[in-house]
Protein backbone atom coordinates (compact mmCIF):
# COMPACT_ATOMS: atom_id res chain seq x y z
CA UNK A 1 0.00 0.00 0.00
CA UNK A 2 1.09 3.15 -0.68
CA UNK A 3 -0.52 6.24 1.57
CA UNK A 4 0.01 8.89 -1.17
CA UNK A 5 -0.98 7.29 -3.91
CA UNK A 6 -4.36 6.48 -2.11
CA UNK A 7 -4.58 10.05 -0.48
CA UNK A 8 -4.16 10.81 -4.10
CA UNK A 9 -6.99 8.88 -5.60
CA UNK A 10 -9.65 9.96 -2.83
CA UNK A 11 -8.52 13.54 -4.35
CA UNK A 12 -8.51 13.42 -7.86
CA UNK A 13 -11.82 11.08 -8.29
CA UNK A 14 -15.25 12.10 -6.91
CA UNK A 15 -17.35 9.88 -4.71
CA UNK A 16 -20.98 9.20 -3.58
CA UNK A 17 -21.23 9.76 -0.08
CA UNK A 18 -23.85 7.03 1.89
CA UNK A 19 -25.17 7.22 5.13
CA UNK A 20 -22.57 5.75 7.82
CA UNK A 21 -23.71 3.08 10.98
CA UNK A 22 -22.55 1.57 13.73
CA UNK A 23 -23.70 -2.26 13.72
CA UNK A 24 -23.50 -4.27 16.87
CA UNK A 25 -23.17 -8.15 15.99
CA UNK A 26 -24.65 -10.16 18.90
CA UNK A 27 -22.21 -13.31 20.49
CA UNK A 28 -22.77 -15.86 17.45
CA UNK A 29 -23.33 -14.00 15.06
CA UNK A 30 -22.40 -15.33 11.42
CA UNK A 31 -22.87 -13.55 8.26
CA UNK A 32 -24.33 -15.90 5.83
CA UNK A 33 -22.66 -14.01 2.80
CA UNK A 34 -24.04 -11.89 -0.12
CA UNK A 35 -22.24 -9.65 -3.12
CA UNK A 36 -21.23 -6.46 -1.95
CA UNK A 37 -22.27 -3.61 -4.68
CA UNK A 38 -20.51 -0.40 -2.80
CA UNK A 39 -17.04 0.32 -1.27
CA UNK A 40 -17.01 1.02 2.16
CA UNK A 41 -14.37 1.60 5.78
CA UNK A 42 -14.92 -0.48 8.46
CA UNK A 43 -13.75 0.49 12.19
CA UNK A 44 -14.02 -2.43 14.99
CA UNK A 45 -14.86 -0.59 18.29
CA UNK A 46 -15.23 -3.58 20.14
CA UNK A 47 -15.09 -7.50 19.92
CA UNK A 48 -13.27 -9.50 17.30
CA UNK A 49 -14.37 -11.39 14.19
CA UNK A 50 -13.84 -12.62 10.61
CA UNK A 51 -14.08 -11.32 7.33
CA UNK A 52 -13.39 -12.61 4.17
CA UNK A 53 -14.19 -11.27 0.37
CA UNK A 54 -13.91 -13.73 -2.03
CA UNK A 55 -10.40 -15.26 -1.62
CA UNK A 56 -9.34 -12.55 0.98
CA UNK A 57 -9.44 -12.79 4.81
CA UNK A 58 -9.32 -9.82 7.32
CA UNK A 59 -9.46 -10.47 11.15
CA UNK A 60 -12.07 -7.75 12.25
CA UNK A 61 -10.61 -6.31 15.83
CA UNK A 62 -10.07 -2.65 16.94
CA UNK A 63 -7.09 -0.95 16.25
CA UNK A 64 -7.28 -1.75 12.47
CA UNK A 65 -9.28 -0.84 9.60
CA UNK A 66 -10.76 -2.95 6.40
CA UNK A 67 -11.73 -1.65 3.24
CA UNK A 68 -14.36 -3.39 1.18
CA UNK A 69 -15.19 -2.78 -2.47
CA UNK A 70 -18.47 -3.88 -4.64
CA UNK A 71 -18.09 -6.85 -6.67
CA UNK A 72 -16.87 -8.96 -4.31
CA UNK A 73 -18.69 -12.32 -2.07
CA UNK A 74 -18.84 -11.49 1.46
CA UNK A 75 -18.83 -13.39 4.45
CA UNK A 76 -18.38 -12.41 8.19
CA UNK A 77 -19.07 -13.76 11.72
CA UNK A 78 -18.54 -12.88 15.43
CA UNK A 79 -15.40 -15.13 17.15
CA UNK A 80 -15.42 -13.99 20.50
CA UNK A 81 -17.74 -14.21 23.55
CA UNK A 82 -18.89 -10.60 23.45
CA UNK A 83 -20.59 -8.40 21.10
CA UNK A 84 -18.84 -7.07 17.91
CA UNK A 85 -19.60 -3.44 17.40
CA UNK A 86 -18.12 -1.07 14.60
CA UNK A 87 -18.79 1.66 12.39
CA UNK A 88 -19.48 1.21 8.19
CA UNK A 89 -18.80 3.97 6.41
CA UNK A 90 -20.28 3.52 2.70
CA UNK A 91 -19.57 5.28 -0.14
CA UNK A 92 -20.05 4.69 -3.80
CA UNK A 93 -17.41 5.39 -7.36
CA UNK A 94 -18.67 5.27 -10.37
CA UNK A 95 -15.81 4.90 -12.33
CA UNK A 96 -14.76 1.70 -13.46
CA UNK A 97 -10.60 1.59 -11.53
CA UNK A 98 -8.47 -0.48 -10.89
CA UNK A 99 -7.41 1.74 -7.86
CA UNK A 100 -7.77 1.33 -3.88
CA UNK A 101 -11.43 2.36 -4.07
CA UNK A 102 -12.19 -0.77 -5.65
CA UNK A 103 -9.30 -3.27 -3.59
CA UNK A 104 -9.92 -4.79 -0.03
CA UNK A 105 -7.41 -4.21 2.06
CA UNK A 106 -6.52 -3.46 6.00
CA UNK A 107 -4.61 -0.69 8.03
CA UNK A 108 -3.47 -0.75 11.24
CA UNK A 109 -4.16 2.37 13.01
CA UNK A 110 -4.13 1.76 16.82
CA UNK A 111 -6.15 3.93 19.31
CA UNK A 112 -7.40 6.65 17.69
CA UNK A 113 -10.13 8.21 20.34
CA UNK A 114 -10.49 11.36 17.73
CA UNK A 115 -11.60 9.28 14.53
CA UNK A 116 -14.01 7.77 16.11
CA UNK A 117 -15.52 10.92 17.68
CA UNK A 118 -15.82 11.84 14.08
CA UNK A 119 -17.00 8.90 12.77
CA UNK A 120 -19.90 9.21 16.23
CA UNK A 121 -20.60 12.78 14.93
CA UNK A 122 -20.69 10.97 10.75
CA UNK A 123 -23.33 8.71 12.30
CA UNK A 124 -25.73 11.05 13.84
CA UNK A 125 -25.74 13.27 11.04
CA UNK A 126 -26.21 10.38 8.52
CA UNK A 127 -29.43 9.58 9.95
CA UNK A 128 -31.11 12.97 9.15
CA UNK A 129 -32.34 13.34 5.26
CA UNK A 130 -32.22 17.14 4.66
CA UNK A 131 -29.99 18.89 2.92
CA UNK A 132 -28.25 20.43 5.78
CA UNK A 133 -27.59 17.18 7.23
CA UNK A 134 -26.30 15.46 3.78
CA UNK A 135 -23.75 18.93 3.03
CA UNK A 136 -22.52 18.01 6.96
CA UNK A 137 -22.14 14.21 6.38
CA UNK A 138 -19.96 15.18 3.31
CA UNK A 139 -17.64 16.81 5.21
CA UNK A 140 -17.51 14.92 8.04
CA UNK A 141 -16.22 11.96 5.06
CA UNK A 142 -13.69 14.05 4.21
CA UNK A 143 -12.56 14.74 8.04
CA UNK A 144 -12.93 10.80 8.50
CA UNK A 145 -10.16 10.11 5.71
CA UNK A 146 -8.15 13.01 6.42
CA UNK A 147 -7.80 11.71 10.30
CA UNK A 148 -7.50 8.19 8.99
CA UNK A 149 -4.76 9.11 6.30
CA UNK A 150 -2.81 11.56 8.40
CA UNK A 151 -2.80 8.88 11.11
CA UNK A 152 -1.02 6.09 8.87
CA UNK A 153 1.39 8.76 7.52
CA UNK A 154 2.85 9.22 10.73
CA UNK A 155 2.66 5.37 11.75
CA UNK A 156 4.72 4.69 8.39
CA UNK A 157 7.21 7.69 9.16
CA UNK A 158 7.91 6.12 12.44
CA UNK A 159 8.12 3.24 10.95
CA UNK A 160 10.84 4.51 8.19
CA UNK A 161 12.37 6.39 10.68
CA UNK A 162 13.20 3.14 13.10
CA UNK A 163 14.17 1.29 9.65
CA UNK A 164 16.85 4.03 8.91
CA UNK A 165 18.40 3.92 12.46
CA UNK A 166 18.51 0.54 12.70
CA UNK A 167 20.07 0.34 9.08
CA UNK A 168 22.56 2.74 10.23
CA UNK A 169 23.67 0.33 13.48
CA UNK A 170 23.72 -2.13 10.88
CA UNK A 171 26.29 -0.69 8.23
CA UNK A 172 28.07 1.22 11.65
CA UNK A 173 28.64 -2.79 12.95
CA UNK A 174 29.38 -4.63 9.56
CA UNK A 175 31.06 -1.47 7.89
CA UNK A 176 34.62 -3.84 7.33
CA UNK A 177 31.91 -6.25 4.77
CA UNK A 178 31.51 -5.36 1.03
CA UNK A 179 28.00 -4.23 0.69
CA UNK A 180 26.13 -3.19 -2.25
CA UNK A 181 22.86 -0.93 -2.33
CA UNK A 182 20.72 -3.86 -3.44
CA UNK A 183 22.15 -6.04 -0.79
CA UNK A 184 21.47 -3.31 2.03
CA UNK A 185 17.77 -2.52 0.47
CA UNK A 186 16.97 -6.44 0.09
CA UNK A 187 17.81 -6.35 3.90
CA UNK A 188 14.47 -4.36 4.42
CA UNK A 189 12.45 -5.95 1.72
CA UNK A 190 12.60 -2.37 0.03
CA UNK A 191 13.67 -1.36 -3.58
CA UNK A 192 17.42 -0.12 -4.23
CA UNK A 193 15.96 3.67 -4.96
CA UNK A 194 13.11 3.96 -2.59
CA UNK A 195 15.59 2.64 0.10
CA UNK A 196 18.23 4.97 -0.69
CA UNK A 197 15.67 7.78 -0.77
CA UNK A 198 14.23 7.03 2.60
CA UNK A 199 17.50 6.51 4.09
CA UNK A 200 18.43 9.85 3.03
CA UNK A 201 15.19 11.69 3.86
CA UNK A 202 16.70 10.84 7.44
CA UNK A 203 20.39 10.57 7.46
CA UNK A 204 21.12 13.48 4.81
CA UNK A 205 23.29 11.19 2.64
CA UNK A 206 22.89 8.00 0.92
CA UNK A 207 23.62 4.41 2.54
CA UNK A 208 26.63 4.02 0.33
CA UNK A 209 28.25 7.19 0.76
CA UNK A 210 26.90 6.52 4.46
CA UNK A 211 29.41 3.58 4.68
CA UNK A 212 32.31 5.16 3.23
CA UNK A 213 32.44 8.04 5.57
CA UNK A 214 32.28 5.79 8.32
CA UNK A 215 34.83 3.56 7.21
CA UNK A 216 37.18 6.74 7.11
CA UNK A 217 35.80 8.14 10.28
CA UNK A 218 37.25 4.29 11.42
CA UNK A 219 40.43 4.23 9.39
CA UNK A 220 41.46 7.95 10.50
CA UNK A 221 40.72 6.25 14.18
CA UNK A 222 43.46 3.49 13.49
CA UNK A 223 46.07 5.62 11.86
CA UNK A 224 46.54 7.76 14.81
CA UNK A 225 46.02 5.23 17.71
CA UNK A 226 47.56 2.04 16.54
CA UNK A 227 50.93 0.82 14.23
CA UNK A 228 48.74 -0.88 11.71
CA UNK A 229 50.31 -0.52 8.21
CA UNK A 230 48.13 1.22 5.99
CA UNK A 231 47.24 -1.72 3.54
CA UNK A 232 45.99 -3.50 7.25
CA UNK A 233 43.89 -0.56 8.06
CA UNK A 234 42.72 -0.66 4.45
CA UNK A 235 41.97 -4.01 5.01
CA UNK A 236 40.28 -3.70 8.53
CA UNK A 237 37.71 -1.31 7.22
CA UNK A 238 36.57 -2.84 4.02
CA UNK A 239 39.05 -2.43 1.78
CA UNK A 240 41.52 -4.79 -0.30
CA UNK A 241 42.86 -2.28 -2.57
CA UNK A 242 45.06 -0.02 -0.64
CA UNK A 243 45.37 2.82 -3.75
CA UNK A 244 41.75 2.81 -3.79
CA UNK A 245 41.49 3.11 -0.12
CA UNK A 246 44.20 6.04 -0.19
CA UNK A 247 42.28 8.06 -2.37
CA UNK A 248 39.13 7.68 -0.74
CA UNK A 249 40.37 8.36 2.37
CA UNK A 250 42.41 12.08 1.08
CA UNK A 251 38.82 13.03 -0.63
CA UNK A 252 37.65 12.52 2.50
CA UNK A 253 40.54 14.35 4.78
CA UNK A 254 42.43 16.23 2.17
CA UNK A 255 45.77 14.09 3.23
CA UNK A 256 46.54 11.03 1.94
CA UNK A 257 46.80 8.33 4.89
CA UNK A 258 50.66 8.47 4.80
CA UNK A 259 50.68 12.39 5.15
CA UNK A 260 48.19 11.88 8.39
CA UNK A 261 50.90 9.58 9.97
CA UNK A 262 53.17 12.48 9.60
CA UNK A 263 51.70 14.85 11.15
CA UNK A 264 52.30 15.84 14.52
CA UNK A 265 50.09 13.60 17.28
CA UNK A 266 47.99 17.41 18.21
CA UNK A 267 47.25 18.40 14.35
CA UNK A 268 46.35 14.72 13.47
CA UNK A 269 43.53 14.37 15.67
Amino acid sequence: MNINEIMEEYTSEPIMILPTYYRRHPVGYVEPGYMTNVSAFLFPVKGEGYFHLDNQSFRFRPGMVIHGCPGKWLTSGNITDKPLEFYIMYYRHEKDSDGYMHRAYEMEIGSSPGLFATLKMLTDVSKHPDTFSKFQAKALVYSVLSELFGILKSARSNEAQSMVEEARGYIEFHHMRQHTLCDLAGRYGMCPKYFSEVFKKYIGISPIDYLIAYRMKEAHRLLTSTCATVKEIAEMVGYTDAYYFSRLFKKQFGLAPTQLRALPIEQAN
